[in-house]
């Protein structure tokens, strides 16, 4: 079997890191087909096949997914960026309906791990350990022996927006810019 592979989002690190183990692996003659918003995604210019697409967000995305799982004959669909998984999750009869497999979780479960706030909550409650998160009234009281805190937006993905915040000073910073984020332990060490 030569599967073809299509992978979106192909202008990411995670998309370029999934190219390459495709490329790098020996058991399988793999074709591979990539889709971007972006014209100039890099990703879009390491596989045999590219296509400029719709953003995920936008009314013609999944029919244009649709179209293009059936006419490049794709065996299996790679999302890449959490803010299409769940989209494509939504719409995975569609996509499956056009010839694709794919390995995604349900919906719900994708949405609760896109909201950090509400993950490390369900986390904390399954008796897994995650660093707190503070509330708003605890960081008003925050002594200084507290800090730094991490600090990240409650929904998004690739560390954009994440910092380390130093004292109070930062944490007054962060809040008045970013009323969405959410503030928690800093944790040091490799990741």
């Amino acid at each position: 079997m030569n599967p073809t592979v299509l992978i979106t989002s192909v202008g990411t690190a995670s998309a370029i890191n999934v190219l390459k183990a495709l490329r790098r692996q020996t058991e399988l003659l793999v074709s591979i087909v990539a889709v971007d918003a972006d014209p100039s995604a890099a990703g879009l210019y390491l596989t045999d096949r590219r296509h400029v697409v719709p953003d995920a967000h936008a009314a013609d995305y999944i029919p244009r997914l649709t179209s293009l799982l059936r006419s490049e004959h794709v065996d299996v669909l790679i999302p890449i960026h959490s803010g299409e998984i769940e989209i494509i999750a939504r719409h995975r009869s569609i996509l499956e309906r056009a010839g694709a497999r794919m390995l995604l979780s349900e919906p719900s479960v994708i949405a609760l791990c896109n909201d950090k706030a509400r993950l490390a909550r369900v986390a904390g409650e399954a008796g897994i350990r995650t660093p707190r998160v503070f509330s708003l009234a605890e960081l008003e009281n925050l002594p200084e022996s507290r800090f730094p805190l991490f600090s990240k937006p409650q929904m998004g993905s690739s560390s954009r927006g994440a910092a380390q915040v130093k004292n109070r000073i930062d944490l007054e910073y962060f809040r008045m810019r970013n009323p969405d984020y959410l503030f928690q332990d800093f944790v040091d060490g490799p990741e």
